[in-house]
């Protein structure tokens, strides 16, 4: 059945060019081989490559290149390490000003579960072992509550910062 398997697979894949998956078939035992079968059996191949082709051929016909487009940042947007100083007041002010007109919101990104640290809940709630004992959400939660409290104090707005 496997000989089978294979030729069935190899025709199929030869059809769209693809041949180059079924290259460690020999490695494989039988249960191996069925998961890879079955793995390349649910691909719709053509829909695949019809996609492919779409993109490529896009990208070859634009007048533009996307590389073209990319420009340098000017020096209104950016600072280096050198001159921060220079503008930490001004982005503090424009920040809270921000904050209070509640056009700021926070996307913490986790990571994932933890199940790699040995725990079944998200790795920002992981006691990473500060002398707080505080977790990193915590850590994050607290900070955006003092920049709220910050924005009360200079402007006399209540802000929510949403995460």
């Amino acid at each position: 059945m496997t000989d089978q398997l294979q030729i069935r697979l190899s025709d199929k894949l030869k059809a769209y060019n693809q041949q180059h998956l079924l290259k460690f078939w020999h490695q494989l035992d039988q249960a191996q081989r069925q998961q890879l079968a079955d793995d390349i059996d649910s691909l719709d191949l053509q829909y695949v490559t019809q996609s492919f082709d779409k993109v490529i051929q896009a990208s070859q016909n634009s007048q533009v290149k996307k590389d073209d487009r990319i420009m340098p940042l000017s020096d209104e947007v950016y600072c280096t390490l050198a001159n921060i100083d220079n503008h930490r007041s001004d982005w503090e002010t424009l920040g809270l000003d921000l904050i209070a007109q509640n056009k700021v919101a926070v996307i913490l990104l986790a990571g994932g579960q933890g199940t790699r640290l040995g725990v079944s809940y998200p790795k920002g709630m992981y006691d990473v072992g500060l002398p707080s004992g505080k977790s990193l959400f915590q850590i994050q939660g607290e900070r955006m509550l003092r920049l709220q409290q910050l924005v009360y104090q200079r402007t006399g707005k209540t802000a929510t910062i949403p995460w």
